[in-house]
């Protein structure tokens, strides 16, 4: 019999065949059609974007070649989004993204990521724009990853931020050496990566510098503000770098990925950001 180790080394071979050509990648929902979710994050309805309305769409299918965890994020130390075991089929609705990285859905239809590695893929089948339901080519809050995903500046933002992870809260906190507090973190990241140069300033500060944006449009590297964290006179307190699905890489305790759709980053979200780059 041949082991699953083998049966995957393999599979990795016939993927490496079968993947050749042109990589696709598309805008993509939290949730997919046929789940509960109807709306946007927040409540918010969905919005079709016009460029993409008449645009047909390329579908996958994949099967897993060996027992695999799935990740919230094309990252390999994001949250878990669930288990895949060998030879289970799954729809892949984008591939190559961060390069390594299809997405698939998840259990109960959530968006997860599984490695370009662990999934033999089908040829792309067309299906028309005029039968796509608009969640599959939503591009704003609720589809990000293929474009965003493989953007330069956003992947040398994250490349430094994830240096961090497991850093320990430090209030006041700016550099490697005392560990950061939440501003801190976020003025150091974008300083080291190059994306943006700012002076240490704290959450309120880099609120002023950014510009608004609406949820729906929020999309990975931008800021996302919270107010109320502790008692202070300024209205944002707490800032994190969103980096989509509802995550955002803050410093908590300690630095790391946080969901926003728990109960209490809901009750204190104030605003999403981005800065001029």
């Amino acid at each position: 019999m041949v082991s699953k180790a083998k049966l995957c080394v393999i599979g990795i071979l016939v993927l490496g065949i079968l993947s050749c050509g042109a990589a696709y990648a598309f805008d993509l929902p939290v949730r997919l059609p046929g789940t509960e979710a109807t709306a946007g994050q927040g409540g918010l309805p969905l919005v079709l974007p016009k460029a993409a309305e008449s645009l047909p769409r390329e579908i996958r299918q994949g099967r897993a070649l060996c027992d695999v965890t799935l990740r919230s994020l094309p990252e390999q130390d994001a949250p878990e989004a669930g288990e895949v075991q060998m030879g289970e089929t799954l729809d892949v609705y984008a591939v190559n993204v961060n390069g390594k990285w299809n997405a698939v859905a998840a259990d109960g239809g959530a968006m997860a990521y599984i490695p370009a590695s662990a999934l033999s893929l089908t040829a792309p089948t067309i299906q028309s724009a005029d039968n796509l339901d608009p969640l599959l080519t939503d591009g704003g809050e609720n589809g990000y990853p293929g474009a965003v995903y493989n953007d330069e500046r956003y992947l040398k933002l994250l490349t430094e931020a994830k240096k961090y992870i497991g850093y320990p809260y430090v209030w006041g906190g700016s550099t490697p050496e005392t560990s950061f507090d939440c501003s801190g973190y976020v003025c150091w990241t974008l300083n080291q990566s190059g994306v943006y140069e700012t002076e240490r300033t704290d959450a309120q500060g880099l609120y002023n510098m950014s510009g608004r944006i609406e949820r729906e449009d929020a999309r990975p590297g931008d800021l996302v503000f919270f107010q109320g964290t502790y008692d202070t006179p300024n209205t944002v307190t707490h800032v994190a770098i969103y980096v989509g699905n509802g995550y955002m890489l803050h410093a908590g305790k300690p630095i790391g990925y946080g969901s926003m759709e728990t109960d209490y980053w809901q009750a204190h979200f104030y605003a999403f950001g981005r800065l001029a780059g």
